[in-house]
């Protein structure tokens, strides 16, 4: 064994053969430096190339983590996968990799952690130790068996078995054993806690199932660990089996490990195969995006010279028909991404909204669907070929695009909408990551919006220009046909205004119909992106509001989306192009029109005043509703605790104190709004009277001659014109009241506007988890001036181990649970899953692949199979299986309806060991790599918890429990005990109670 091996190249030359030879002699004399039983020291991050099998490491200080690597030329490449750590008192062995293409060259090399004592061993002592006394080979067993264990472990993961397999039955020492014989398709597993011998004497046998892991009656004899499993490939198989220190022959030891040691290697090299594959797939996914945004960049800037619609084409039709569908509605639509489990999900179209980072719903195609627009859909042609096409609205109809034949409109044919499936999908945009506030919001609600408002616009001018004629043939009638008696002429105007009122109406009619139809769509838009927006917020934001609050908050999306894009868009509309009359009143008379400014001057100054009181009590009235629909919510979930105590009565009055306070302010709000219409009532009376004042000098006093003076039928004109601008000059007063009313909503949704999503656009999919978590001296606290809750905690969890956290209650067990799942965010330090940041990962996609059971887990109302699905798909033979290994299949079967029973809201309706159970089987029913309970069994018997824990050990699942229970967790293969934030004891159930310290003086409680 070295510690580094110079490359050699050996030409085919005699010169080449003496050089090799040479390279190789000093090599050895290199290796002779660490002489066998000579205690060596290793500084930190030095490697120790493990690459001779005759020989062992064992650790006397410190540790070493061991890396799998390929091995080339002597020297081992950038490529490198962490296998294991091993401690004191254990030891890492030798391996030679074979230059074959099944062995690939891998090997094994052991990097210090720190500063690290190792002394080298001969693999034959060993041998000699397991047989020799007691004294002698425990430490020889325990070091072989953690090395063996933790091999086993590494190559289980991933490959569990389909069922329960048979286990290699306990053997004391030195008592006999006879052969085992099974059948085809059985399968084999080590015994339940010690490492063993095994030999096939005949037949054919699958390391995990896996064809290039075949094992044959040449393999001799083989140490086969509790984690590992082996499949029957022949009819009938023979296995002899032994323990550990009863060692076949001399050199079995140096043989079974090296052949351990080349099954690990090939394992290394697969798994290093698949995660190339998946690399490539990842660069390839990030190629076609790069390429898809490129393809609309450069379509962006065509469609200035050639404004036609074009759409790219992706790998499959479903996705190119939901990436039509998002251009239409400006979405970027993803690939599935690796970490999505598709046998998980009702329709592909579900994953491909999360990718997107949309939502997306299945809607049923009515009647006439195709006359309403119900903005575009990805439907289905064919009930059995089911051929994705994407269903554009195109202002009369549909079109459609079939991307199996073009990607070009088609007109929505009869016969082709007989050929489509009822069932279609919509998509609802989401809000960008980032909102500057309420004008980004109605900035992201208008879009698609801006024809139907200059719609509007347009509709309004034709009415106001219109309305314009009622003053200017008023005074012709007055001043020409009256007095002339001209009857042609009054007919005339009657047709004129006839005409022009059918006109306006119907304008007006086009006008109010668009307007709803904004206001509506609007409303929908910001409603749904704003719950969207909701469900996407960090956890740490619901801390700061109740339940009630927020759903004021939301609510008032929609009252804004509909304020200021229907309600208050017709008024101010016609409101502004009424002002069109000023200019009539300014033609008529410029000393008239004076009166008509002063009045404007007046109506503004009043509605600036009124406007200022009502904006700063809206301020607080809302505020008050929030915490009272709070307040409500939480009375109505607490009925059944309010009368257990007998505080109904309390309840009330506190609920009648809030009520109150919000009333006083609705009633001062509602006063002055009374006042402002009594004045805006009042205004028009008073203006015209002074305006009669006015004109008498106009009309009257002055010459014929004078330029000022005016007839009665342009006075009459000009009151007309004058009346119509002053209703249009409140219409917008009233108008920017309401505003008002909006932009005091406005502040109140501005924290959901400015939350931080929890998934960010640039977080990167984890991929399939394996179960490999590490904390890297995490630090938390829940505010920035609040004590540490967690202080430099640093822990693990390899693929398959059962970690256990222990301590006393607000030693910050539960928070590392929330920070593993994401719910919280370390101050300092990493949270780990494969390697990868979880502050850089898609939360969501990572806690998809976590079963897990918190404190504050509750049940929703359905049927116990919804329960088990928790929208996913699951089937009944997995549904029974969960509820079996929850230890729940006896209460299932005695249920009215079985997994088809219902469940109230929180589970009213079962007992609280039944609720607990429940959610362990809805934990399961996925079949998780990674499982985290808090307190999930602390209802349950032994007998039940027994099961649950036979079941998840079966399951080979990454397991990080809590528990307060000690006896609970006495099969973990590690233990970290926590107080005050810190973990002060760390090691397995027997090391930690044969030592003094906070584990012990808890087990010590409990018995007490």
């Amino acid at each position: 064994m070295s510690e580094h091996a110079e490359s050699t190249q050996a030409a085919d030359t005699p010169a080449g053969d003496a050089a090799a030879q040479a390279a190789e002699q000093a090599a050895s004399e290199r290796r002779v430096q660490a002489e066998v039983g000579v205690a060596r020291e290793l500084r930190g991050h030095q490697p120790l190339i493990l690459d001779e099998p005759d020989y062992y490491w064992e650790i006397r200080t410190g540790g070493v983590e061991v890396l799998g690597t390929r091995i080339e030329d002597g020297a081992p490449t950038t490529l490198r996968r962490h296998c294991m750590h091993v401690g004191e008192r254990r030891a890492v062995f030798g391996h030679t990799p074979l230059d074959t293409p099944k062995d690939n060259l891998m090997g094994f090399m052991a990097v210090a952690t720190g500063t690290t004592e190792v002394v080298r061993r001969h693999t034959a002592d060993l041998e000699v130790a397991l047989g020799g006394p007691r004294f002698r080979s425990r430490a020889a067993l325990e070091s072989l068996e953690h090395w063996v264990t933790e091999l086993g472990r590494i190559m289980t993961v991933g490959s569990p078995p389909s069922r329960s397999p048979s286990r290699l039955p306990p053997v004391e020492p030195g008592e006999p054993t006879e052969p085992l014989v099974f059948g085809k398709d059985e399968e084999i597993a080590g015994h339940t806690q010690d490492v063993m011998w095994m030999r096939l004497s005949d037949g054919e046998l699958a390391l995990f199932g896996i064809d290039d892991f075949q094992v044959s009656t040449d393999n001799g004899f083989l140490l086969v660990s509790p984690e590992m499993w082996l499949q029957v490939r022949s009819e009938e198989a023979t296995i002899e089996y032994w323990p550990l220190n009863r060692v076949p022959y001399p050199g079995a030891l140096r043989d079974a490990i090296a052949g351990l040691h080349r099954l690990l290697g090939r394992y290394l090299e697969k798994e290093r195969q698949d995660n190339d594959r998946a690399e490539i797939r990842r660069r390839a996914l990030s190629e076609e995006l790069r390429q898809l945004k490129s393809a609309a960049a450069f379509q962006e800037l065509a469609s200035v010279l050639d404004p036609k619609e074009i759409y790219p084409r992706r790998d499959d039709h479903l996705l190119t028909a939901a990436t039509v569908v998002g251009q239409q509605l400006g979405l970027q639509v993803n690939p599935i991404p690796p970490s999505e489990d598709l046998s998980r999900v009702k329709h592909p179209m579900e994953a491909i909204a999360r990718a997107s980072k949309v939502r997306a719903r299945m809607v049923l195609l009515g009647v006439d669907w195709w006359t309403r627009d119900l903005g575009p859909l990805v439907a289905f042609l064919g009930d059995e070929a089911r051929q994705p096409i994407a269903l554009l609205p195109n202002g009369s109809g549909y079109d459609y695009i079939d991307p199996s034949k073009s990607l070009t409109r088609q007109p929505l044919t009869a016969e082709v909408r007989d050929e489509i499936c009822s069932d279609a999908y919509m998509f609802y945009r989401s809000l960008p990551e980032k909102v500057g506030g309420v004008l980004d919001l109605l900035r992201f609600t208008g879009r698609k919006n801006g024809g139907d408002i200059l719609f509007a616009l347009m509709m309004g001018v034709f009415a106001t220009l219109l309305g314009l004629i009622v003053p200017r043939a008023t005074g012709t009638l007055v001043d020409k046909a009256i007095p002339f008696a001209d009857t042609g002429l009054v007919w005339q105007l009657f047709i004129i205004l006839a005409v022009a009122g059918i006109a306006t109406g119907v304008f007006t009619f086009a006008q109010l119909m668009t307007t709803v139809r904004t206001g509506v769509r609007a409303e929908v838009t910001a409603q749904s992106a704003m719950w969207d927006r909701l469900l996407r917020l960090r956890p740490d934001f619901f801390r700061d509001y109740s339940s009630g609050d927020l759903q004021t908050r939301v609510s008032a999306v929609s009252e804004i989306a509909r304020e200021l894009n229907g309600a208050t868009l017709r008024p101010m509309i016609t409101g502004v192009l009424a002002l069109l009359n000023f200019l009539l009143l300014w033609y008529y008379s410029w000393d008239l029109a004076k009166i008509a400014i002063w009045a404007s001057i007046v109506v503004l100054l009043v509605t600036i005043i009124a406007s200022y009181f009502v904006r700063r009590l809206s301020y607080t009235l809302h505020d008050l509703e929030g915490d009272f629909h709070g307040l409500m919510t939480q009375l109505i979930g607490g009925v059944g605790k309010l009368r257990t105590s007998g505080s109904e009565h309390r309840a009330f009055n506190h609920w009648v104190s809030k009520y109150t306070q919000q009333l006083r302010y609705k009633l001062r709000i509602q006063f002055i709004q009374d006042l402002i219409k009594v004045f805006n009532l009042g205004l028009g009376p008073v203006a015209t009277a002074v305006l009669f004042w006015k004109a008498v000098d106009l009309t009257i006093d002055l010459p014929i001659d004078d330029e000022k003076r005016i007839t009665t039928g342009d006075f009459i004109a000009f009151n007309t014109a004058f009346t119509l601008f002053l209703a249009g000059w409140q219409d917008v007063s009233n108008t920017l009241v309401s505003v008002l009313d909006s932009v005091v909503k406005g502040r109140r949704i501005q924290p959901l506007l400015s939350g931080e999503p929890e998934v960010g656009d640039e977080a990167a999919d984890p991929g399939r988890l394996t179960g490999d978590i590490r904390l890297e001296n995490v630090s938390f606290r829940y505010s920035p001036d609040g004590p540490l809750i967690l202080d430099q905690v640093h822990c693990e969890a390899r693929p398959g181990e059962y970690i256990a956290f222990v301590g006393p209650s607000g030693s910050g067990k539960s928070t590392i649970l929330r920070m593993l799942l994401g719910f919280e965010r370390p101050e300092y330090g990493r949270v780990l899953y494969d390697g990868q940041d979880l502050a850089g990962l898609d939360v969501l996609a990572v806690r998809r692949q976590i079963g897990s059971v918190l404190q504050e887990g509750r049940l929703s109302a359905g049927s116990v199979m919804d329960n088990l699905a928790n929208n996913a798909v699951v089937t009944h033979g997995e549904a029974w299986d969960a509820v079996a290994d929850a230890g729940m299949s006896d209460d299932i079967e005695a249920m009215p309806m079985g997994l088809h029973t219902v469940v109230s809201e929180g589970g009213g309706n079962l007992s609280g060991g039944q609720r607990q159970r429940l959610l362990i089987a809805r934990a399961l029913a996925t079949r998780p790599k990674i499982v985290m309970f808090d307190e999930a069994t602390s209802a349950l018997d032994n007998k039940t918890q027994a099961t649950v824990s036979e079941a998840l050990d079966r399951r080979k699942v990454t397991r990080l429990v809590i528990a307060h229970r000690l006896s609970t967790i006495r099969n973990a293969d590690r233990i970290y005990v926590l107080e005050k934030g810190r973990i002060v004891q760390q090691g397995s159930f027997e090391d930690l109670s044969a030592q003094p310290g906070l584990f012990r003086e808890l087990m010590r409680r409990q018995m007490a």
